[in-house]
């Protein structure tokens, strides 16, 4: 009974995550996932648990791009949703080395032989050679990864090969833009061709209001809000995060309220 409740209570959250935007059309659905179109070429592949995490999609002529990675155990889904949208994962772009946003890497580059694309500052933390917790920061962020570090979460697991970016760099369509705060290596990436902008954990969008992502998550809050505030310049239409809905319209000025 209460299993069953639990059930159907998360199916009816999904729907009405996928119900959202009227922008968005349902390709398909799962009690663990669901993939949208956002627009062409673009989709948005949202994981449920333990929260909602996004991975976006983008399709060029080499194949598609990846923003994210999602949780370590998402990782056959993922290889599941690529082989039935038919086109080859060719790239994987992190936008920063948390486990909820890097942790299927390792498992896609090794099964599907994808390039993964992170900024040189956080690529210690994507090979096992460094550790978060270690870096200077907010006492509280630090203290949270390093009790998740010695539980053995938290930290991605380590990829074998990485190709360090750094700021901007341009990956296929995608520009890179270093946006640290969150974590020394975090990035946001420009698609011009949409005035997209994928932000990762900077902004969150929930509840139909932006906000600047967790703090307890994040290293130097100061760095972050100057992070933010450098996405006012490129006069984005499109604001993509690493959790919540698309959001539409003038980022800009949402942006300057924060």
């Amino acid at each position: 009974m209460g299993k069953h409740a639990n059930n159907q209570t998360r199916n009816e959250f999904a729907q009405k995550l996928m119900a959202r935007d009227k922008n968005k059309d349902q390709l398909g659905y799962h009690t663990r996932y669901a993939l949208l179109k956002i627009r062409p070429g673009l989709w948005q592949l949202i994981f449920y648990l333990p929260v909602p995490v996004n991975c976006w999609l983008i399709q060029d002529k080499e194949g598609l791009t990846m923003i994210d990675a999602a949780q370590p155990w998402n990782a056959p889904d993922i290889i599941k949703i690529v082989k039935a949208i038919g086109i080859p994962l060719r790239k994987i772009i992190i936008t920063h080395a948390h486990p909820d946003h890097a942790g299927a890497a390792a498992h896609l580059a090794a099964e599907l032989g994808t390039k993964v694309f992170v900024h040189e500052l956080d690529v210690p933390f994507m090979t096992g050679q460094g550790f978060m917790h270690q870096e200077q920061g907010f006492w509280l962020t630090r203290s949270v990864l390093g009790v998740g570090h010695k539980l053995g979460i938290l930290t991605p697991p380590a990829v074998d090969s990485v190709e360090a970016v750094c700021d901007r760099e341009v990956v296929g369509d995608l520009q890179i833009i270093h946006s640290p705060g969150h974590t020394p290596g975090s990035v946001s990436i420009w698609w011009d061709e949409q005035r997209a902008l994928f932000c990762g954990d900077n902004i969150v969008y929930s509840f139909r209001s932006l906000r600047i992502g967790s703090p307890w998550f994040t290293l130097d809050l100061n760095r972050q809000r100057e992070s933010i505030r450098k996405y006012v310049e490129l006069k984005p239409n499109l604001l993509l995060s690493g959790h919540g809905s698309a959001f539409y319209g003038d980022v800009a000025g949402a942006i300057g309220r924060l």
